[in-house]
């Protein structure tokens, strides 16, 4: 237990600092439902009761016996989840206020990280605490709230688990409970889709799946006993110290490949205002409403929120309607309430078409100011796996996305659908979340093991490059997504795409062994494998291969000439 709880103050406490590894290491760590996907990639979820209510927690089983951790300071760099209880340990939430125990050991007056910066403002790590004891506050409300609705569906079974070591110990685990797979399955269609449009059947599976298949930890991105995928995860930093241009192209983008910047949304006023409650970002989104209209899609509650091919008119499993903002976040808060209601998602919006003004209280300043924002709102849903053409950054203001990311060279093993004929603009993997083993797309099973996994919590970040497939499932009730669309490495207003688009109608159907040629015409001018096609003369004698920043009006010029059939 705490001793000599103290209110955190800025005089008071001016000289503390936290010391460098010192936070312990438990070997059964409380987390929260917005934890379960990342923490899962490591070792089982699991309940237990607390000692002093009788009350179910969940809990992270790191080890099998107290003061025992087998994940900690794992070495290499799959670095095991760290939990936000781990987070925030020697802080606490006392009313509207945070406490300590000045005497825990992470707690030093010499050395650490100070506390308070000199001008008695809250350090970057003080501010990081802040964040874990608001998100633990709401999550450990929620999850209680998930453990009654397990309550609720008789779903919870005591966990009887003997361990024989190698050296002849027995240990038998006692007071654990897991989510019963058999009361799971079940539970009648109507109560399935409840817990699947609250977000709970995914929790819940997360829970049975990792006790079926291991009764203890193991280090991530490992393949699981009983023939679990895999789970790779993307590659997170802290946005805690902020980007400017510089620093974000050179930590971020240039390395071309996905990035989770945890927490770089926490200073937006929207994300507070959803963080508060449903009412509060709805208000907050309809401050700005200009009035016009948007297109949203229109789900039965039969597909659960998977949008995709279908055998409606026009291919679809979903219907399209014009809706008002108002109207739209109506639909949403009724449908989040009643689940036999459609679902309802609109993407895409540009904000400052849809809500003037948005942009300048929500601001990602290490952007150009000439790249905008757009919003996507709605229910539970799970997007197509599809790529962009251009570089994304997606930023999460409520609810929780899960994404799947493949790289662009998984393309031929996707399985990829009509360029033409697709849900929002972009071909969509008719593979990507099919059940293992599908005869139906064999090559899949070469791309399966390739995926990268991001679970974001609001006022968290992805940054995608373009061309990389990405399916996003929203789990929550409600769920409100920020995004920019740009092309980071641009030379000028030409889009690769577009490039791709006009070599396909002059060379994708010549005989083979054109194609080839060209091929290598492309590799030896376009790709450059093999370095610079006029590495053997001079700079001096490049001519319109010398740099492209001297050059780009010379060669689009030629290509304009060529178009015109000059």
């Amino acid at each position: 237990m705490p001793r000599e709880l103290e209110l955190l103050d800025t005089e008071a406490h001016r000289d503390l600092r936290i010391a460098r590894g010192q936070e312990t290491a438990p070997h059964f760590v409380q987390v929260v439902v917005s934890e379960f996907a990342s923490a899962a990639t490591c070792c089982p979820i699991l309940l237990t009761k607390n000692p002093d209510t009788g009350q179910f927690y969940a809990g992270a089983m790191y080890g099998f016996k107290p003061g025992e951790n087998l994940l900690h300071d794992q070495a290499g760099d799959t670095r095991p989840y760290h939990p936000l209880d781990l987070e925030r340990q020697g802080f606490f939430i006392s009313g509207d206020s945070i406490a300590i125990d000045p005497h825990h050991a992470r707690f030093d007056a010499l050395d650490g990280e100070a506390l308070f910066a000199d001008n008695g403002e809250p350090g970057a790590r003080l501010r990081k605490i802040q964040q874990v004891l608001r998100q633990l506050k709401t999550g450990v409300e929620e999850t209680d709230r998930f453990i009654q609705t397990l309550l609720g569906h008789r779903m919870i079974d005591p966990v009887d688990v003997t361990l024989r070591f190698d050296d002849g110990e027995t240990l038998a685990l006692q007071g654990l409970y897991t989510v019963s797979l058999d009361s799971l399955h079940e539970l009648d269609d109507a109560a399935v889709l409840e817990l699947f449009r609250c977000g709970y059947l995914q929790l819940a599976y997360c829970m049975a799946d990792l006790a079926q298949a291991d009764s203890g930890p193991r280090p991530p991105a490992q393949s699981a006993p009983g023939g679990h995928a895999r789970i790779v995860r993307v590659r997170e930093i802290s946005a805690d110290q902020g980007f400017d241009p510089e620093s974000f192209q050179r930590e971020v983008a240039d390395a071309c490949a996905p990035v989770i910047l945890r927490g770089l949304g926490q200073g937006w006023p929207v994300v507070a205002a959803g963080q508060k409650s449903r009412d509060a970002l709805f208000a907050y989104l309809q401050r700005f409403d200009s009035g016009q209209t948007g297109q949203a899609f229109i789900g039965p509650p039969a597909i659960a929120g998977r949008y995709h091919y279908g055998t409606g008119p026009d291919g679809f499993n979903f219907a399209r309607e014009t809706l008002s903002l108002p109207e739209t976040l109506q639909r949403i808060a009724a449908a989040a309430d009643r689940p036999e209601l459609p679902s309802v998602y609109m993407g895409s919006l540009p904000t400052d078409a849809h809500l003037p003004g948005f942009a300048d209280e929500n601001p990602a300043a290490f952007l150009p100011r000439a790249i905008r924002p757009r919003i996507w709102i709605g229910n539970a849903s799970q997007v197509a796996c599809h790529y962009d053409t251009y570089d994304n950054l997606a930023l999460v203001v409520a609810g929780r996305r899960c994404f799947t990311l493949y790289p662009a060279d998984a393309i031929a093993d996707l399985y990829v659908g009509p360029i033409d004929h697709n849900m929002a603009g972009q071909p969509v993997s008719l593979a990507a979340g099919s059940p293992d083993g599908d005869p139906r797309y064999p090559k899949f099973e070469a791309a399966r093991p390739r995926a990268l996994h991001a679970e974001l919590e609001p006022g968290d970040a992805l940054y995608i490059p373009k061309l990389w497939w990405h399916q996003v499932e929203a789990t929550g009730p409600v769920n409100v997504l920020i995004n920019y669309w740009w092309d980071g490495f641009s030379a000028g207003p030409d889009a690769p795409y577009a490039t791709m688009m006009l070599a396909m109608i002059a060379i994708a159907e010549r005989p083979a062994a054109e194609r080839a040629a060209w091929r290598a015409f492309f590799d030896h001018y376009v790709f450059r494998p093999d370095g610079h096609p006029l590495a053997h003369l001079p700079e001096e004698r490049h001519g319109i291969l010398g740099p492209l920043r001297n050059n780009y009006g010379r060669i689009r010029a030629m290509v304009m000439q060529i178009l015109r059939g000059g």
